[in-house]
């Protein structure tokens, strides 16, 4: 197995080693990694979802200082999981966050509209809204 990964990477797979460092040409690099599966099926019985949030100039959040509890009243769905990166290409302190949501609704059909609402909701507040992914 092989792969160019974040060296937190070795700590979730078995089996993987850190050959070189650094293998960046240069100090801005920003790399995406996409997770792939064989058996791809659309399914309208999702329950989670990984959102990306990023602000902008002119949001809510902008002028001042970042609030990241004010962001998750915002959103209004459970978060499971929270992951903060730099923006790219963006200016210093300026962050994009990774958010794993999961429905808290007992029908999983209301799922797709709470989702939508939330992701508007964010959207109205000036942020650079996008779903990553459904499961």
């Amino acid at each position: 197995m092989a792969a160019i990964c974040s060296e937190i990477c070795i700590t979730t797979f078995e089996n993987l080693e850190i050959l070189v460092r650094g293998i960046q040409d240069q100090n801005s690099n920003y790399t995406r990694f996409f997770v792939l599966g064989r058996n791809p099926k659309i399914n309208s019985s999702f329950t989670h979802a990984l959102i990306r949030v990023t602000p902008q100039k002119g949001c809510a959040d902008s002028d001042t200082t970042f609030d990241l509890t004010e962001l998750l009243k915002t959103i209004d769905l459970s978060v499971i999981h929270i992951d903060r990166r730099p923006a790219p290409a963006s200016e210093p302190f300026l962050d994009t966050y990774f958010l794993e949501v999961v429905s808290s609704s007992k029908k999983a059909s209301e799922w797709p509209e709470q989702l939508s609402q939330s992701i508007s909701r964010v959207r109205g507040r000036g942020y650079l809204v996008e779903i990553i992914g459904r499961w």
